[in-house]
């Protein structure tokens, strides 16, 4: 009995490890937006948008980051970006260009005062 038990458990904790690196192997393929808000201020609403994907990162405190990873399957193109203030003033461009199948490419956007700088992220 005491074997058995053993033997389930080794067996849980084989597939947990390999659960957690087929999950790590998926991030790292899936290709990201990351965006820093450096501004000074709150973003009352970050959006970017891709040739086929709208990322929503909602509201962002200063300082703060987030991520979004997004499909391999994109067309060819631009990212579009808009960012709010809480005074209703607006950031919006394009920037940086996504291509389909882009494996691990980390895109970085920066949101300053009254700038968006945008590049890969390492």
């Amino acid at each position: 009995m005491k074997d058995s038990l053993e033997k389930i458990i080794k067996i849980v904790l084989i597939l947990l490890i390999c659960l957690l690196a087929v999950r790590e192997v998926v991030f790292w393929v899936l290709p990201s937006v990351k965006i820093v808000n450096n501004s000074g201020s709150l973003l009352t609403h970050a959006v970017t948008k891709l040739p086929k994907s709208n990322l929503d990162f909602g509201s962002m405190e200063n300082a703060q980051s987030n991520t979004i990873h997004y499909s391999l399957d994109q067309t060819d193109g631009e990212i579009a970006y808009q960012f709010t203030f809480p005074d209703g003033s607006e950031l919006s461009g394009n920037c940086m260009y996504v291509t389909q199948n882009a494996v691990n490419e980390r895109i970085l956007i920066n949101v300053f005062n009254d700038e968006v700088v945008c590049g890969h992220d390492s």
